[in-house]
């Protein structure tokens, strides 16, 4: 787990690993090789620290444009492979232009420094996101995304995803959509102004 996401570090291989020392531990550190036996954990994740100031409003040419900024404090268990137990900073910068009276269109990218755990030399990690996102009523979004991550190690390919999202005004998500996406589209916030938020990750990891 890196950041509270399921993220490969190494290829499948028939090996157990052992722990430093020779002790029992629990679960698989960061950079282990997989375990032979199935095994799960949960638990608390990591807390993130997100923040955002709009830089430029959107125009009739120019889109709303916001800087980025993140802190992971390390609170996931890395001894059961829930986290790296090492802190992560990233930047990044946000694109939002509204196509049409209901249409917009984001483009997002970033960079995020990645935390080297005992016995790992994780790459740093950039990031792009491009989609498109449609008002179905004034009080419902859907956006569809498509997304890369760099690989942390150079063993496994990079991340790619397509993700839909909804947000609705009725349910607690419409909370945290109001603050993290919704408010890209600049209806909420102005040039100069910032908006902050805080993310509790609660982790799964399954190995085997």
């Amino acid at each position: 787990m890196v950041g509270g996401v399921p993220t490969r570090t190494g290829s499948v291989a028939q090996t157990t690993a052992a722990p430093a020392g020779g002790g029992a531990r629990r679960g698989k550190a960061p950079g282990d090789s997989p375990l032979t036996s199935a095994t799960t954990d949960s638990g608390l994740g990591d807390i993130i620290l997100r923040g955002r100031y709009y830089l430029i409003e959107e125009s009739t040419i120019l889109p709303l444009v916001a800087l980025t900024g993140r802190i992971k404090f390390p609170t996931a268990d890395a001894d059961r492979g829930l986290g790296t137990g090492e802190f992560d900073e990233g930047v990044g910068v946000e694109l939002t232009k509204r196509l049409a009276d209901r249409w917009l269109a984001y483009l997002d990218g970033g960079y995020n420094f990645i935390g080297d755990a005992p016995d790992t030399d994780f790459h740093n990690q950039w990031w792009y996101d491009a989609g498109i996102g449609y008002d179905v009523t004034d009080n419902l979004h859907m956006s569809v995304f498509y997304e890369e991550y760099r690989a942390l190690v150079n063993t496994v390919n990079n991340a790619r995803a397509g993700e839909k999202k909804q947000s609705a005004h009725t349910t607690f998500h419409r909370i945290i959509r109001e603050l993290i996406s919704h408010t890209r589209k600049g209806r909420f916030q102005r040039r100069g102004e910032v908006a902050t938020t805080g993310k509790i990750i609660l982790s799964q990891k399954a190995t085997g």
